[in-house]
Order: structure tokens, then sequence, then C-alpha cells
């Protein structure tokens, strides 16, 4: 807990510390504002969309009974939530309710203006629906004018699969996830650590490494580097 607590404050302000600070929250009742000084909008694409393309903007997804559905991200940002399993710790003071995302798909754009969202770090994030059924996370896309999306960071967060579509590049970092499903064709130099992986592992290269994790499903021989798991 404190270790996860210090690793927040320090992804608060290395963020805060080159961009603006915006807040989705889609509860009834709630007062938006996407003017600022307190930028609080109702979903994550309108906050995206009003976040810098040039500096790193972090996004807050706050508490919520409802999900905030599948989430596109085209932009170099810092998403953050509430974290996962908060209910199993119940002396908490804290709001127990996730943040729910139905899907994750990290992929750039060509239109209107070029965007990359390589760099994105993805911290507490419920990838479920409301139906209860978790949802995956998707580096990259098929489409070659969208160019190459690598260096995605995922720390704390619960979903189905991870998976790298053709131009999804390498040097990720998956760490303290809970993963329902399994973590598929990931590009060179990734690492996953300290998660727990109730599928299988097949990276797309010798290159990754696997360290200090719980896998249930295996690992493909020869596709990663693995260590004390």
């Amino acid at each position: 807990m404190k270790k996860t607590f210090f690793t927040f404050i320090a992804l608060f302000f290395l963020a805060s510390a080159y961009g603006t600070i915006r807040r989705v929250n889609n509860n009834p009742g709630v007062v938006l504002n996407s003017a600022g000084p307190a930028f609080v909008y109702s979903s994550f694409s309108d906050a995206q969309l009003a976040a810098s393309s040039t500096v790193v903007d972090t996004i807050y997804l706050e508490p919520s009974d409802i999900s905030y559905g599948g989430i596109n991200i085209n932009k170099k940002i810092v998403l953050i939530g509430a974290g996962y399993f908060l209910d199993k710790n119940p002396i908490t003071p804290f709001d127990k309710r996730n943040t729910k995302v139905s899907g994750i798909s990290i992929v750039g754009t060509n239109t209107p203006t070029s965007t990359n969202p390589t760099g994105t770090v993805l911290y507490g994030l419920t990838v479920q629906s409301d139906n209860g059924q978790y949802g995956n996370i998707i580096l990259g896309t098929s489409v070659t004018t969208f160019g190459i999306t690598s260096d995605i960071t995922v720390i704390g967060c619960l979903f189905n699969t991870i998976t790298r579509s053709t131009y999804g590049g390498g040097n990720n970092l998956i760490k303290r996830c809970f993963i329902i499903g399994d973590i598929n064709n990931l590009a060179s130099n990734s690492v996953i650590s300290n998660s727990i992986l109730l599928g299988s592992f097949t990276g797309g290269s010798t290159n990754n490494l696997v360290k200090n994790s719980i896998i249930f499903g295996g690992i493909t021989p020869n596709s990663a580097v693995t260590f004390n798991n």
C-alpha cells in the first residue's frame, strides 16, 4: 500500500509539472466545467479532445457505478483511475467504487491532425463493462498511417487480455496488474512484473522479460526471459 501510494504521488507530480490536470466524472449531479480553472468533463473523449498534443496532460477517471465505456487513446497522456478490488479492504475510508471502462484501444490518428499516444501511462483502471464482462487493452493498429505505438506503461490495472496489433511497438511495461486472460504478442523489450496472470504469456520477441509474477497458463517457450515466477 505504501509503495503504491508513493508511486501514485510520483506520477501525479511528474504529470502536473508538464501539463494540465483534467477530471472526468459521469455521476449524476456533478458540476461540469470545461473552461477551467478546474477542468471537469462527463466523458473521457471530451477530456482527451481538450488535452494538449504537445505536453503530457493528466486525466483522472473518478469513481463511479457507471462504466465510462470503451475509450480510444490517441494522445500521450497519463490516465489515472481509482484502482481495483477496492471493496476487499473494508476499513479503507476512501470511495470503494472502481473506475470502469469497457475496453481500451491505444492508437494514433491522422485526422484532423496527426497524434501519437506513444509514452502513455495507464494507472488504476478496471477494464470491465456494466454487465461484469472484463475487456481488453489493445496496443497499436493495423493501419500504417497511424504510426507505431510503443512505450506504453500499464500499472495496477485489472483487465482481460492485453495484445499488440500489427503496428504496436515495444518497450512496454505491465506491472502490478491482475489479468484475467492472456498477454499476447508483445513486441521486443517489454517487461511484465509483479502481476497475476490467469491465462498465458506469448511474446513476439525473445527480448521480453517476465519476472516476479504468478502465471497460471504458462509461458510460450523462447518468447521471454523469465525470472522468479
